[in-house]
């Protein structure tokens, strides 16, 4: 549906799940095969891409929550 519509997709996965690279725009795959490490990384990742997003809302002066 992504495809259909234009979108860029991006997938998170594990070492074990690298197959999901070839289906998808952008893949972070955590390196490791322990459920918990990975989820742990992922959600490190997560945070990172929220503060790169309200930094850059902040830098062009976009209020954040606002339509």
């Amino acid at each position: 549906e992504a495809r259909l519509r234009k979108a860029h997709t991006v997938g998170f996965t594990g070492m074990r799940g690298a197959k999901l690279a070839d289906k998808v725009d952008i893949c972070f795959v955590a390196p490791s095969h322990h459920t918990p490490r990975v989820q742990e990384v992922h959600l490190l990742a997560w945070h990172c891409i929220c503060e790169l997003v309200e930094d850059h809302l902040l830098r062009f002066g976009t209020k954040l929550g606002a339509k």
